[in-house]
């Protein structure tokens, strides 16, 4: 039943309907615990992620299994909440333009469709992120998850997965010469199935918008909003907002920018384009985090200075600014690390 919603919620989306989704627990019967948590894993990032079983079942709230199962199912329900701007910004595509909330991988990575991995559990969050559950869940057997080529990151430790794609002519320590496309495989990683453990990637060239962690949706976030980039070619992200509540959205109610990066000889720059709309974001800072990135120790923030704080371990750079109102510059010194992790090249016959 979770293999066979994750594929219906896939053909809903391409069939026009965005805003779908199964019942974590499969609603009729009692899920074992660790099926309930991985169902909880694996929803926690489609369209819609709602608990609910009929009447008569066995109970299957999160804490129903004892405090191991709860402490990993409270793990990706508040990852949910901290996704909760990417998927707001989805839905506005969603909205206008028709694009599914959640894909099949050779939707954005027509490669995808010939690739000898196992996906029929994979599926993407947008175009950015890649979820790839086991294609069995209930086995223990290794299996590898098929990259789309222009490199990836781990979304759970921010390391880079995949072979790089030059993103500009500036100082990359690339791993490869080639450029591929949507249209060339990549990498493959092989993934040891773990109940603590749902392989997410992040795709280089992603600027992905989190929020500080709340209880409800109706919540206002305490805290800066952030941004999570990943450089790379093609990189962009949106940030959308509206009141959440009412059809003002339809009368401009709402804020939209669009945010890219581009390696330059001297580092890296993220251009914020002037928003769209008339709404004011809840957020008064924007902390930025650059992943495998080796910077300098400052920033320019329309042409003035900035401390950044640098995580050599971790291999990333951050720095506070004021919330992007009008259209403006960061730079941050510095450049690309290079990938450390040696993969195995699928070739595309």
């Amino acid at each position: 039943h979770l293999k066979l919603s994750v594929q219906q919620i896939i053909n809903l989306g391409l069939s026009g309907f965005g805003y779908s989704a199964a019942d974590v627990s499969g609603f009729a019967g009692g899920p074992s615990p660790d099926l309930l948590t991985r169902w909880t894993e694996i929803g926690a990032f489609t369209p819609v992620f709602r608990n609910h079983s009929a009447t008569g079942t066995p109970r299957v709230e999160p804490w129903v299994d004892g405090p191991d199962h709860l402490a990993i199912r409270r793990r990706f329900i508040e990852e949910r909440y901290r996704l909760m701007p990417y998927f707001y910004a989805l839905a506005d595509q969603n909205a206008r333009f028709g694009d599914p909330i959640m894909r099949p991988v050779f939707y954005d990575y027509p490669a995808a469709a010939t690739a000898s991995c196992d996906q029929s559990m994979a599926f993407t969050l947008g175009k950015s992120l890649l979820i790839a559950p086991p294609p069995k869940p209930e086995s223990p057997q290794t299996y590898d998850v098929c990259l789309p080529a222009g490199g990836w990151y781990d979304y759970w430790t921010g390391q880079r997965v995949g072979t790089p794609e030059p993103a500009a002519a500036g100082p990359i320590q690339s791993a490869t010469q080639a450029v591929p496309t949507a249209r060339t495989l990549g990498d493959s990683v092989t993934e040891t199935p773990r109940l603590d453990r749902l392989p997410v990637f992040v795709r280089a060239g992603t600027i992905l918008p989190r929020q500080p962690l709340v209880q409800s949706t109706s919540e206002t976030p305490n805290g800066p909003l952030r941004l999570d980039v990943y450089p790379g070619a093609d990189c962009m992200g949106t940030l959308y907002e509206d009141d959440g509540r009412t059809l003002a959205y339809t009368r401009r109610g709402y804020f939209r920018q669009t945010v890219r990066c581009t390696i330059t000889p001297t580092g890296l720059s993220i251009d914020f384009a002037k928003p769209e709309g008339g709404f004011k974001p809840w957020w008064k800072s924007i902390a930025i985090t650059v992943h495998g990135w080796d910077g300098a120790g400052t920033a320019r923030i329309k042409g003035k200075q900035a401390n950044v704080v640098q995580d050599s371990a971790a291999g990333t750079s951050t720095l506070v600014i004021p919330p992007m109102n009008i259209a403006g510059t960061v730079h941050l010194e510095g450049r690309q690390v290079a990938i450390r992790q040696a993969l195995k090249t699928i070739s595309l016959r």
